[in-house]
């Protein structure tokens, strides 16, 4: 994926720099109108190909975001939660610990075999 991104932002890049070129053309004085038209032709292209390759790249970006996230650190994660647990026990009154839950959870349903469901 990494790889794959490297090759589209060169790709861009490369694209960049031929418009960028065309574009100097085009401050010419002696430049004609049938060369303006060729070049604003090319200058179109580019930048088509250019709108194609960063959808490309936004989608090559979340796969990796979301490969990241997926392989995230089980040990981070634990000790986040614990300090969460900490905070939640220690730091918090009453009150402020039935405002959390209250914030985060919508119903809670206990079945017959002690099955709980928590929305």
């Amino acid at each position: 994926m990494e790889g794959k991104k490297k090759e589209i932002l060169k790709k861009i890049d490369l694209l960049n720099k031929e418009k960028e070129k065309l574009s100097r053309w085009l401050l010419k004085s002696d430049i004609t109108p049938q060369s303006v038209n060729y070049i604003n032709i090319h200058i179109d292209d580019y930048a088509e190909k250019e709108r194609e390759l960063q959808e490309q790249l936004w989608e090559i970006e979340d796969k990796i975001t979301s490969i990241q996230h997926k392989n995230y650190n089980a040990g981070g994660l634990s000790d986040y939660l614990k300090d969460f647990v900490n905070a939640f026990n220690n730091d918090l009154d009453d009150g402020e610990k039935k405002l959390l839950i209250e914030s985060l959870i919508d119903k809670v349903v206990i079945k017959e075999n002690k099955k709980v469901t928590v929305t």
